[in-house]
């Protein structure tokens, strides 16, 4: 009975300590995405930004 119980609980602990570690990895994943995410809205920025000044330069 004992033998069962203390490897129900290391089963236990192993399957938290696997769904950490898969937790850890969604959340870098997620703040990789947000850092590309801000780098694309960078990008988007400054297109709108050159296409503004193409505009104006060939209204003058």
């Amino acid at each position: 009975m004992i033998k069962q119980l203390k490897r129900l609980i290391n089963s236990q602990r192993t399957a938290i300590f696997i769904l950490l570690i898969l937790n850890l990895l969604q959340l870098r994943e997620l703040g990789i995405l947000r850092i590309q995410l801000i780098d694309l809205e960078s990008k988007v920025a400054s297109l709108e930004e050159y296409a503004k000044n193409n505009e104006n330069r060939s209204s003058q």
